[in-house]
């Protein structure tokens, strides 16, 4: 069972007497063998803004992106000074809502892109798009299928463009490979009016002339759905991985000065932002936002890193001695004020019906009856501990795959 946690929602009420904490609190943790351990003392804020800043395109602060659902933020890029941003393939995503300007009839889209897996759900996950899906179908996007979808040709990265042909794709162009997981790949598409292009590391591997509708139109460019990384615009096919330098271009930008990207990525990358920007991407981005760590004591170390993500606050005045002698004088806390804020921590990978829990936590004001404390999940998937739903809001709450299991020590 893979699980991600949001340590989020602060105060409980108290619900026991709180004993004295025993000498070294935090080596005695770390005898009992936690999977993760983290002790929130990071004094660092984590920046306020939610924005995938368009670096450099010509369409400005208008067509920066959102981070949806929070993805993993400040990974590191295919090659020196890039970053990157992670995308689980459940819900998370980077989008620009619609607008004229980020849908031009010719086009180049260019990415950096490290799948997690060579088989995807279903066959086919979206890495990028800019697609109104309803029928009758407009616009692009770009798939990555492992050969087992229906009309597949092979396993890679496809292109379809659409010409309001109901549902049809006017071309299903791949560039095909060997996928091989946790492997950086440039990789590029364009189409100049007539003909589609597909570009990997540089090299032009595949081309064709999509079929014209019947008013003889080739490609119809999305008119009012969103432009989105890591999903389809109507958030469908959500695809996990990494992705990179992504660029968005008003027009087919030639196979030449492509395949110079690619080598200024591979030689001089310090020159490759201003390489990219020379040809005028509309958009631009380079996804150099950040969340500030939270460190994991356990023995999985920094693989185990958590995110704080804003608006928790860091480095709060946590329990400390004399009150409690085992924790350190200048011990910190996370806050968080029910704005959206959380403590994100990775996948734990658990196979286990038993699991153990604990933090401690301090009440600063009244409690939202079944707030998240420490969270998987949402909805009918949510399992962890909250705030109960059994006396106003007064003690600890459990709940399993979304089920209340109407337990509270609070509850007479």
């Amino acid at each position: 069972m893979k699980t991600r946690s949001l340590l989020a929602g602060a105060a409980l009420a108290a619900f026991v007497a709180v004993p004295l904490a025993r000498a070294d609190y935090a080596s005695t943790v770390l005898s009992q063998g936690p999977v993760g351990y983290w002790r929130l003392n990071e004094t660092l804020q984590p920046p306020a803004s939610t924005a995938a800043a368009n670096s450099g395109g010509s369409l400005g602060a208008s067509a920066n992106g959102t981070y949806n659902n929070f993805p993993t933020k400040g990974l590191t890029g295919p090659f020196a000074g890039s970053s990157a941003v992670g995308v689980d393939g459940v819900n998370q995503s980077v989008t620009s809502g619609y607008q004229a300007g980020l849908n031009p009839v010719q086009f180049t889209i260019e990415a950096w892109v490290r799948p997690a897996s060579a088989t995807v759900s279903g066959g086919l996950l979206c890495v990028a798009a800019s697609m109104y899906s309803t029928s009758p179908r407009q616009g692009w996007l770009i798939y990555q299928s492992d050969g087992t979808a229906a009309g597949a040709a092979g396993v890679g990265w496809y292109l379809r463009l659409y010409d309001t042909n109901a549902t049809a794709q006017s071309i299903s162009l791949l560039a095909q490979q060997t996928v091989t997981p946790g492997t950086w790949t440039h990789l590029a598409y364009s189409f100049d009016g007539t003909t589609a292009k597909a570009f990997l590391d540089g090299a032009l591997v595949n081309s064709g002339v999509p079929t014209a509708n019947g008013a003889g139109l080739r490609f119809i460019p999305n008119t009012s759905a969103q432009y989105s990384i890591g999903m389809r615009s109507d958030t469908g096919f959500p695809w996990p991985g990494q992705v990179a330098e992504v660029a968005y271009y008003g027009s087919a930008v030639p196979a030449g000065n492509i395949a110079n990207h690619y080598t200024v990525a591979t030689t001089t990358p310090a020159n490759y932002a201003t390489t990219v920007q020379a040809d005028s991407p509309l958009v631009y981005y380079r996804f150099q936002e950040f969340d500030v760590p939270a460190a994991n004591s356990s023995l999985a170390g920094s693989a185990l890193n958590g995110l704080f993500i804003y608006d928790a606050k860091a480095g709060v005045a946590g329990p400390a001695t004399p009150t409690y002698p085992g924790l350190e004088a200048a011990n910190k806390a996370a806050a968080f004020d029910n704005g959206g804020g959380v403590v994100q921590i990775p996948p734990l990978d658990l196979n286990t019906n038993t699991v153990t829990i604990s933090c401690w936590v301090n009440v600063t004001n009244a409690q939202q009856i079944g707030a998240g404390i420490v969270l998987h999940g949402s909805g009918a998937n949510a399992c962890g501990l909250t705030i109960d739903q059994l006396t106003g809001g007064l003690g600890l709450g459990y709940v399993w795959n979304g089920n209340n299991y109407g337990w509270s020590p609070s509850d007479p």
